[in-house]
């Protein structure tokens, strides 16, 4: 391109977006921490839900004025490839910009329940950490959002990544769905919460996303949390209040 006295100018790349390194644009926004270098997260919050949506479900974001949106869904309906995480990726500006549309008068988010497991290789397993602390980032940076922290692991080789970063959280989000019936699943969620509890000093307050149509799986496997004093709280939802009209004698998971 030529500039003034016939001088050559050079066009200006944007390297970042060139090799795919968009998220660097967050994660250069806070510290990264451990081995894995994840990033941290903080969250100190004294807002105590009573309600979760779900993301795919923008007509519940409001429904009451505790409401917290949260991504306990299957993969595919929010981190495909027209969700967040390859939108902040790839810096598909139109995409991210019809997402802060979507979500922009949201408040409180739970950071995405990004499907980890103890079955399939630890590399995979470990990016989408990352995809998910990410993803909360942007919630936080550029939707102006509180995020309140999930933690879950595919095995118990993920206790030392999963709260890498989260030191200076007070409250963090737990999941029971889909382990209420596995006892495998269950053992493992319950050392999870017990090294979780154990582990961030700070931490005051556990959400639960539950939907059972009754607390008492909930008061079984946080008994611990409890005991040392941390609010357990089980905002209702759509799955939740689902089952208690059902009114069925065991916990009915969909």
């Amino acid at each position: 391109m030529a500039g003034v006295k016939g001088l050559v100018m050079k066009k200006i790349y944007d390297l970042k977006k060139k090799l795919n390194l968009n998220y660097l644009d967050l994660t250069n926004k806070t510290t990264c921490f451990g081995k894995l270098g994840l990033p941290r997260l903080t969250c100190n919050t004294n807002f105590k839900p009573d309600y979760i949506a779900l993301s795919g479900q923008p007509c519940d974001y409001f429904r009451t004025k505790n409401t917290i949106v949260a991504f306990n869904e299957y993969d595919c309906a929010f981190n495909g490839k027209n969700g967040l995480y390859y939108s902040i990726y790839f810096k598909d500006k139109k995409n991210l910009e019809k997402l802060k549309q979507k979500y922009n008068k949201v408040k409180y988010f739970i950071m995405p329940d990004i499907s980890i497991f103890g079955d399939i290789q630890a590399y995979e397993n470990h990016h989408r950490m990352g995809q998910a602390r990410e993803i909360a980032l942007w919630l936080n940076l550029e939707n102006k959002s509180v995020v309140i922290p999930f933690v879950g692991c595919g095995s118990r080789a993920d206790f030392q990544y999963m709260i890498e970063g989260l030191e200076d959280v007070s409250v963090v989000a737990f999941s029971t769905k889909g382990k209420v019936s596995n006892e495998i699943e269950t053992k493992l969620l319950i050392d999870t919460i017990k090294y979780t509890v154990d582990n961030l000093k700070k931490l005051k307050r556990i959400i639960v996303y539950d939907v059972c149509k009754d607390n008492s799986y909930v008061n079984t496997t946080f008994k611990y949390a409890k005991e040392k004093g941390i609010d357990i709280v089980v905002p209702n939802n759509m799955l939740k209040i689902r089952n208690q009209v059902k009114s069925l004698g065991t916990c009915m998971e969909v």
